[in-house]
């Protein structure tokens, strides 16, 4: 069962988000063989190897709640987690 993000963490990430706080880039597939290269990895849809492929390419993590990307924790990192770091 998929878990849901809080409202209350919803509403800190928006307001981040217009504070500048949060950066927004163009996420245009421009390297095909790094997204099939993580696909093809950690067993994922192309929709989550993109975000998994920016994530890398941003050295940042991504924020989920899902359990098969959470167990490629050194690019994801767990949104309860993230909120208790706020």
């Amino acid at each position: 069962r998929k878990r849901k993000a809080e409202a209350s963490f919803v509403i800190k990430a928006m307001e981040r988000l217009k504070a500048g706080k949060i950066k927004l880039v163009d996420t245009t597939p421009s390297d095909i063989k790094s997204l099939e290269h993580i696909m093809l990895k950690y067993n994922v849809t192309a929709y989550d190897g993109l975000y998994l492929d920016l994530a890398q390419k941003q050295k940042c993590k991504l924020l989920t709640l899902d359990q098969q990307l959470l167990a490629i924790s050194h690019l994801t990192m767990d949104i309860d987690d993230f909120q208790d770091k706020l």
